[in-house]
């Protein structure tokens, strides 16, 4: 990443852009959230550019072909119509860029909700569930996020004219199999 410009797109509190700057990449970071703004702004200082944006909004902060990289990890869960915000990730990328992103996997998300929380879920629809998470202490969050079939993953990725190159699926490491057993995708 050294020497490319990277736009993390929902950053979070940073650590992704905090790695991307370390390694030498000129990093624009935003987040919906104004608390995780804030912490983004208090890792990184002056090493990056951060702020405020929905990602449901035009990136018009952003000229046509400006970054090299554009990065969404874990935060398309939380927008309904991905089509719309792919398009303006293959806007502002450059000839030859790339996005990567990470969600929920269709599949995991549907069996968990429907199995382990006892929602009556419909795989092939986009629903948005509200769950209370485990793992962050007493005071246990509720989130809500928007779970959708696989369809619903892959051809925003088509309408807005980016290319498919890779797919990853990785297992939970044995680690995580004694630390969380109950939600150890690999039994």
């Amino acid at each position: 990443v050294n020497g490319l410009r990277v736009l993390d797109a929902g950053c979070g509190p940073g650590q992704y852009a905090d790695w991307l700057v370390e390694r030498g990449a000129e990093v624009v970071a935003i987040d919906v959230t104004p608390r995780m703004v804030e912490l983004a702004k208090d890792r990184l200082g002056d090493r990056a550019t951060v702020f405020q944006h929905d990602l449901n909004q035009p990136l018009a902060f952003a000229e046509d072909a400006s970054f090299d990289l554009v990065i969404a990890p874990l935060v398309l869960d939380y927008i309904a119509d991905w089509v719309p915000v792919f398009s303006e990730f293959a806007r502002v990328l450059k000839p030859g860029g790339q996005f990567v992103f990470s969600c929920g996997h269709p599949h995991g998300d549907y069996d968990w909700l429907q199995n382990k929380r006892g929602l009556d879920i419909d795989y092939f629809k986009l629903e948005q569930p509200t769950v209370t998470w485990g793992g962050f202490g007493e005071t246990r969050p509720t989130i809500t996020f928007y779970r959708r079939p696989l369809n619903m993953i892959l051809n925003p990725i088509m309408a807005a004219g980016l290319t498919l190159d890779h797919i990853l699926e990785p297992l939970p490491t044995e680690e995580f199999a004694k630390i969380d057993p109950d939600n150890d995708a690999t039994l």
